[in-house]
C-alpha cells in the first residue's frame, strides 16, 4: 500500500466545518477505494483526520469497546456532533437555507441536498419542504420555474425536474453558441470568398446564411418544449 498516497487523499475534518455527515461520507470512499474495510484500520486513519481535540472524544469512545473492538463510523460521527452540539435543529436549519452554489450543477447540489435530508431524524425531515428546496435553487431561474409550472409535490420530484430543465438549459446555450460561431465563420468565408466587391451577392448569402441558422434554432426551440411538456 502506498501509505504517503492514502495520506494525501485522507479528507481532513478541519475542512469540513461542522459538516460531519459529509466529512464521514467522504472518509468512506477514501476508505473503499483503498479497501480498507476493518473497523481497526478505519480507526487507526480516522484519528489521522482530526485535530487533538475530536481525536481524544474518538479515543473515549473507543474505551467503552472491549481490546479488539471498534466504533463503526455511524458511531464516531454521532460523538463528534455530539461533542460539537450539533443538533437535528442546526441540521435541519442548514438545510432549510443552503443555497445551490453558483459554479456547481443542479446534479451534484442534488446529491448534498439529498445526503443532509437524509440525515435528519424523520420529525425533522417532515420540516422541510419543496418551498424550502425551491429557495435553495432561486438563483437558477429557468430549473427554478420548471418546478413550479409541473407542480411538483415531493422534494424528490422537485429535484429530478430541476436537474432535467438545467440539462436542458445547458444543450440550449450551447446549441446557440454553436450556431454563433456556425454562423461567424461562415460569414467571414462569405466576405473573403467575395472580396466584398459585390455587396448585394454577399448581403443575398448572408440573408441565406441567416435563414438556415433560425431554421437550425428553431427546431432546437421545438425540441426542448417538447421535452419540457413531456416532464410536465
Amino acid at each position: 500500500m502506498n501509505i504517503q498516497g492514502l495520506i494525501k487523499e485522507l479528507p481532513l475534518l478541519v475542512n469540513y466545518g461542522r459538516d460531519i455527515d459529509g466529512w464521514i461520507k467522504d472518509f468512506e470512499e477514501v476508505m473503499e477505494l483503498w479497501e480498507i474495510y476493518t473497523l481497526r484500520q478505519q480507526y487507526f486513519w480516522i484519528i489521522k483526520c482530526v485535530n487533538q481535540d475530536i481525536s481524544i472524544e474518538i479515543k473515549i469512545l473507543k474505551e467503552k469497546y472491549k481490546r479488539n473492538e471498534y466504533p463503526t463510523l455511524k458511531e464516531i460521527q454521532y460523538a463528534i456532533e455530539k461533542y460539537l452540539n450539533i443538533t437535528q435543529s442546526e441540521k435541519c436549519w442548514t438545510l432549510k437555507t443552503i443555497k445551490v452554489p453558483n459554479d456547481t450543477k443542479i446534479s451534484i447540489f442534488n446529491v448534498t441536498y439529498r445526503r443532509l435530508l437524509k440525515n435528519l431524524e424523520c420529525d425533522f425531515r417532515k420540516l422541510v419542504t419543496i418551498k424550502d428546496y425551491l429557495n435553495s435553487i432561486k438563483v437558477r431561474r429557468f430549473p427554478y420555474q420548471q418546478v413550479i409550472i409541473k407542480g411538483c409535490k415531493t422534494i424528490e420530484d422537485a429535484m429530478k425536474t430541476a436537474s432535467l430543465a438545467e440539462r436542458i438549459e445547458n444543450e440550449l446555450i450551447e446549441s446557440n453558441k454553436e450556431e454563433r460561431e456556425y454562423f461567424n465563420n461562415h460569414k467571414i468565408t462569405y466576405n473573403k470568398r467575395n472580396n466584398r466587391t459585390d455587396p448585394y451577392n454577399t448581403s443575398f448569402r448572408e440573408y441565406g446564411l441567416i435563414n438556415e441558422i433560425l431554421i437550425k434554432i428553431l427546431g432546437n426551440l421545438i425540441l426542448i418544449i417538447t421535452i419540457i411538456i413531456i416532464i410536465n
